[in-house]
């Protein structure tokens, strides 16, 4: 009897791989069927793995293309698609206010859970990550009034110390190729990257009067740039499987381990840098600087238990690493779009000509100087209508009772989201020629019109949940474009006839945007370029007239630059 028991026994181990091999496969497939057949969601079209598991999303994000296959996704199945077992992206721009502006019924998915920082041990949520929108009202309540336009105003001369540097740096390359810069590259290129590098010196300046020196040693200092590229890139693919960070990076032991070993957490040496100027500055003076770092300690010092060590830690690291890609990326794209339209970049030369003969612009460019020059600010916008930073759609769970979306009903729990890719070149929002880079749109629209594009567009966000750092971006952009137009001439050196972008993060990346630069600066007149054929009439480049706007035109461009997040 156990002789036979036993050979049983045996029988029975040797089929338990196989057994195990079913049950999984099984579970596997069920899981499959029951995505698939997800009540409200298998009527969508849209790629047919994406119907059954999530990897479509994980592939996407590995290629890099994740900008141009959301346009082509909702060119080829319609303004809704469905994209993964639960989730779906929008493609309609009529969707913004009831998806983004709906006062927290739409709440943050948890594909952003991957970006929350471990300080001391303690995963942190910021006013950046958080889905409680109770919590993100009072993180953000703690730091808005530095994020204001105002505030923003008092970081001038901050800006105007980085900029001499970024000016002297490319005036040693008059004549030769500059790439301005991309994360893909980042870390084997010896005299380019400067819209990055320049981007990391001034963030350094913003946050804590720390130059870093990035531009003037032409490296990345300390592996900062990788850790910080390699944060973004966790971050993103991680974000489509939030729950495995608790694992991983969100492991309080797993990352001391890995800090203990090496340099594999990539938030270690972020964190390090940011600890290493709050030291520096505790160790200076207690003096008011007008920089992020002061404005935190100085309302810790009053409120202690409303901004601990942990907060103010976490406070500067999202304002680092946001302000960095923010602003790398949109000047990237503004030059790149600007040498690339040779009729626009006359035209922007040709304002800023006359701006100067009327002693209108200080050196270097102030922002207030700037806001007033009106097709500078086109031209801004319009790069950011082109090249919104991030690649992705803008997640958020449809709430309790569903709701109709589009044209169709789509239940509660589901993750959708909008594209700026999608809805920022839509050519019933922007006109036949919304593949096509034209400040004009800007100038010559009605009140009418203007809304529509405004409501159109994702460049910072919409709603309570909008970029908080807006304000520091179109400083940033304003000073710098009109300055370095100002000062050089540019013109597209790249080895192809257009730039190669990646969206291998949330943000993008253009790892070939090469431009020759020369130091004439306005010692040139302004090059005298035909008006593309089809463009409508406006002031050609030799003009001596004024760029001129509509006033509803005049008014939004200045509007939104000052407008709230």
């Amino acid at each position: 009897m156990l002789s036979i028991f036993q050979e049983n026994q045996g029988a029975i181990a040797g089929q338990l791989p196989l057994v195990a091999f079913m049950f999984l496969t099984t579970s596997l497939l069920s899981s499959f069927v029951i995505s698939y057949f997800r009540s409200g969601l298998r009527e969508l079209p849209g790629p047919v793995l994406a119907r059954f598991t999530l990897l479509w999303k994980v592939w996407v994000h590995i290629k890099g293309d994740g900008h141009v296959v959301y346009q082509n996704i909702h060119k080829r199945y319609g303004p809704i698609v469905r994209t993964g077992p639960n989730s779906v992206s929008i493609g309609d721009a009529a969707m913004i206010p009831k998806i983004y502006l709906s006062r927290h019924s739409y709440l943050k998915s948890s594909d952003l859970a991957p970006f929350t920082f471990m300080i001391d041990g303690k995963s942190v949520e910021s006013m950046f990550t958080t889905r409680d929108p109770v919590l993100h009202k009072a993180l953000k309540s703690a730091v808005a009034s530095k994020y204001s336009l105002s505030s923003m105003l008092q970081l001038e001369p901050l800006f105007d110390k980085c900029m001499p540097l970024f000016v002297a740096e490319m005036d040693k390359r008059a004549g030769l190729a500059i790439d301005f810069g991309s994360w893909c590259s980042c870390l084997d290129q010896g005299l380019a990257l400067f819209g990055l590098r320049y981007s990391f010196d001034l963030t350094g300046l913003l946050s804590f009067q720390e130059l870093f020196g990035f531009m003037e040693q032409a490296k990345d200092i300390n592996g900062v740039i990788e850790s910080s590229w390699s944060f973004m890139s966790y971050g993103t693919l991680v974000g489509q499987y939030p729950y495995l960070h608790k694992y991983l990076l969100g492991n309080p032991r797993l990352v001391q381990f890995l800090d203990s070993i090496s340099n594999a957490n990539p938030m270690r040496l972020i964190t390090e840098t940011a600890r290493v100027a709050i030291d520096k500055y505790d160790e200076k003076s207690t003096d008011l600087r007008g920089d992020f770092l002061e404005y935190l300690r100085q309302k810790q010092l009053k409120n202690p238990q409303i901004m601990t060590d942990r907060d103010l830690i976490n406070n500067i690291l999202i304002f680092f690493v946001g302000a960095v890609n923010t602003n790398s990326a949109s000047l990237r794209a503004c030059f790149y779009y600007l040498v690339k339209t040779p009729y626009t970049y006359a035209k922007l030369v040709k304002e800023l000509q006359d701006a100067d003969t009327k002693d209108l612009l200080s050196e270097p460019l102030s922002f207030t100087q700037g806001q007033k020059l009106l097709y500078l600010q086109a031209c801004i916008k319009e790069a950011l209508r082109m090249y919104p930073i991030v690649g992705t759609p803008f997640d958020r769970v449809v709430p309790k009772g569903g709701a109709i979306l589009s044209g169709h009903f789509v239940p509660e729990g589901t993750v959708v989201g909008i594209s700026g890719w999608a809805t920022q070149r839509d050519k019933g929002a922007f006109g036949e020629d919304a593949e096509s880079f034209r400040p004009e749109r800007w100038l010559d629209a009605d009140e009418k019109q203007i809304r529509v594009m405004d409501r159109s567009m994702l460049a910072f966000g919409q709603g309570t949940r909008g970029c908080v750092g807006k304000h520091v971006a179109i400083m940033a952009l304003t000073k710098t474009v009109g300055q370095i137009v100002r000062v050089f001439d540019m013109e597209w050196a790249g080895p192809r006839e257009e730039w190669e972008l990646t969206c291998l993060s949330e943000t993008l990346a253009s790892p070939l945007d090469t431009v020759k630069v020369d130091n004439t600066g306005f010692d040139n007149a302004a090059p005298s370029v035909e008006k593309p054929p089809g463009m409508p009439e406006g002031p050609k480049a030799g003009d001596t007239t004024e760029t001129e706007a509509s006033p509803a035109a005049e008014e939004t461009l200045l509007g939104n630059t000052a407008a709230g997040s």
